[in-house]
């Protein structure tokens, strides 16, 4: 089995105590209703707006992420990209640490870490503070992220942090910012058009 940080974060519990497959699928799928219910309620959409204006506004963005993290991460970014906003996505972690360590105030950093535990892979925190650091965007089930000091904003999401949430939270939230992205260049053409 698998022994990472991760493996010990979440709850591996299967969502149906039945043996038959068809509650087995309904079960599942009720909880993954629920996760995303979970964010509905509990997104902050203030600050997915200002993470949409820090995305225009920014000449560098990159999005990261560890396991299903980076699979919101990669999906952000092809949204973005079909918005016509170039970000950059690394799969491999130490390409990650790489591009994290060359970072300057003209950089927007998006991290996707369910549980929180993005710098438990290696990551030096005392790279993520500094005066010349790029803006960070942290996205997290974890409550305590704010309170750690490493972030510009904490995106928080209420959460079960079992498996059945796991990926589709995080997708769900990846979705929302590109929404929220969407809306603030309409509504900039908006204004634009406007103007005499």
């Amino acid at each position: 089995m698998l022994s990472t940080p991760l493996a010990t974060a979440i709850k591996r519990t299967p969502r149906s105590r039945s043996d038959i497959p068809a509650v087995q699928k309904d079960d599942y799928i009720s909880a993954v209703q629920d996760s995303m219910e979970r964010v509905r309620r509990s997104i902050d959409m203030e600050k997915l707006e200002r993470l949409a204006r820090d995305i225009q506004c920014y000449p560098r963005v990159s999005v990261f992420g560890i396991l299903k993290g980076e699979t919101a991460a990669m999906n952000l970014q092809t949204d973005l990209a079909m918005l016509g906003k170039a970000a950059v996505t690394k799969l491999r972690f130490a390409e990650q640490a790489q591009c994290l360590s060359k970072t300057d105030a003209d950089d927007l950093l998006i991290i996707f870490s369910y549980t929180g535990i993005f710098y438990d892979y290696g990551y030096p925190r005392s790279q993520a503070k500094g005066k010349s650091r790029a803006k960070i965007y942290f996205i997290t089930s974890d409550p305590k992220a704010e309170q750690s000091g490493l972030y510009d904003e904490v995106i928080w999401f209420e959460s079960l942090q079992n498996q059945a949430s796991h990926p589709y939270q995080l997708q769900l939230v990846a979705g929302l910012i590109a929404q929220s992205y969407a809306h603030f260049l309409q509504d900039e053409e908006k204004r634009e058009s406007e103007t005499p």
